[in-house]
């Protein structure tokens, strides 16, 4: 397989009884073979709803199956799709939709009155479709103005019945996903074009590949709700290149370790908080399941205590990999466990762009000395209809970009 990963309608032609996701419980399998379907059925009626490639889609679901089918419609038909953290109010949920300029909104029949709410405040939505309606019914009980999302991919006439004009263009769609809002309302960063042929090199595959080994043959674990960016690329990019997606509908200590036993996980990311709990669990009880399957272990998203880590490396072995990294896609570090125990408390060193570390004033440090953590690289990106927040994450002049932390590097290029 090269660099590209496929794409997971190849996939679907090659191996159309492969698992593509699958509940940690073991409920609810999607084989590629289905998840194309879905997808294209959905693609159809987003189609026969107006959108066109450029349009954008919001997504509003919980960790289930269909969360997949909805993004890959939208990422195989040239749309920008954003997903919405369901733990949000209604107000800020409908900010996200309303300012990415969602035309469809895909929600679910489990998140009542908060798909209801968000729904009713986006006036420009074309169509909302609800997960969990009832298949033979058009209407969805209890949620005004939503269409079943069961009876919509049941009952729309298939591309290939269609004339051209007619059936949606397959072709590749972007993520477009909003930073935090903990410091106010959410970022929409501004992603890449549309409209590129499906199944072309992708360098977030390559990565998967190259850095972390993941195949056809893997099986990744995902514990972390799909909406972060972290858990929903790398998710769709494991799908990319035929892994099997198993997803936790929350995470517990004892369930992420049940599920790697079950399932023979081979690549595993986390959090720091994640390992944390993991490793509060007495001692027999880590040990009474078998992870002797796991390859690989990542973590990001957060600084890892040293202490940590460690003791994580202890119980599972040196298989421990760190990224430090954005969506804004500014910049990428990383480190393999060999490297780390050498450098203990690193980020890695950059694979995208030389790291620069100012003071107060702006002025370069010298390596050791902490301040605000730059990333130089040629790839300007902006933050959705937010000039301001924009030029604050910027020094144009030298061409550096940054998402505010603080670090310091040291005389190796170790961040």
């Amino acid at each position: 397989m090269d660099d590209a990963g496929q794409h997971p309608f190849a996939i679907a032609a090659t191996h159309p009884d492969r698992i593509a996701a699958v509940m940690a419980d073991g409920s609810a399998p999607l084989t590629y073979g289905e998840l194309a379907d879905g997808a294209r059925r959905l693609a159809q009626v987003l189609h026969d709803h107006g959108l066109r490639s450029g349009d954008h889609l919001a997504v509003l679901l919980e960790n289930r199956p269909e969360f997949f089918v909805t993004i890959w419609a939208g990422l195989s038909s040239g749309l920008y799709v954003t997903p919405v953290n369901w733990h949000l109010t209604a107000d800020e949920a409908a900010f996200i939709a309303i300012d990415c300029g969602a035309k469809a909104l895909v929600s679910s029949t489990t998140l009542g009155a908060l798909a209801a709410d968000t729904a009713a405040q986006c006036e420009d939505l074309s169509v909302a479709l609800a997960v969990g309606g009832d298949a033979t019914r058009p209407t969805v009980d209890g949620l005004a103005g939503f269409v079943s999302f069961e009876h919509a991919l049941s009952t729309v006439r298939p591309s290939a019945e269609r004339a051209d004009a007619d059936r949606f263009d397959e072709c590749a769609g972007q993520w477009m996903f909003y930073s935090s809002g903990t410091t106010g309302r959410p970022k929409g960063i501004m992603p890449g074009p549309v409209g590129a042929e499906l199944g072309r090199p992708q360098p977030f595959c390559a990565m998967l590949t190259h850095l972390f080994g993941m195949s056809e043959e893997s099986r990744y674990l995902s514990p972390a709700p799909l909406y972060h960016a972290a858990p929903a690329g790398w998710t769709s990019g494991a799908q990319c290149l035929g892994s099997s997606v198993v997803v936790m509908e929350s995470f517990d200590p004892e369930g992420l370790l049940a599920a790697v036993e079950s399932h023979r996980i081979t690549h595993l990311q986390v959090v720091p908080t994640h390992l944390v709990r993991l490793l509060k669990l007495p001692d027999e009880v880590r040990r009474s399941f078998d992870t002797s399957s796991l390859e690989v272990v990542v973590h990001a998203a957060a600084p890892c205590p040293v202490e940590v880590k460690r003791s994580a490396m202890d119980w599972l072995g040196p298989i421990l990999y760190e990224y430090y990294a954005g969506s804004e896609g500014n910049g990428f570090c990383v480190i393999g466990p060999t490297e780390w125990l050498e450098h203990p408390g690193s980020v890695g060193r950059s694979l995208q762009g030389a790291v620069h570390v100012t003071n107060a004033e702006g002025d370069e440090v010298p390596p050791g000395t902490d301040g605000q953590i730059w990333f130089e690289s040629s790839r300007r990106w902006e933050y959705h209809g937010d000039p301001a927040k924009t030029a604050s994450a910027w020094d144009t002049e030298r061409g550096w970009s940054t998402l505010g932390d603080v670090g310091h590097v040291d005389a190796e290029g170790y961040v």
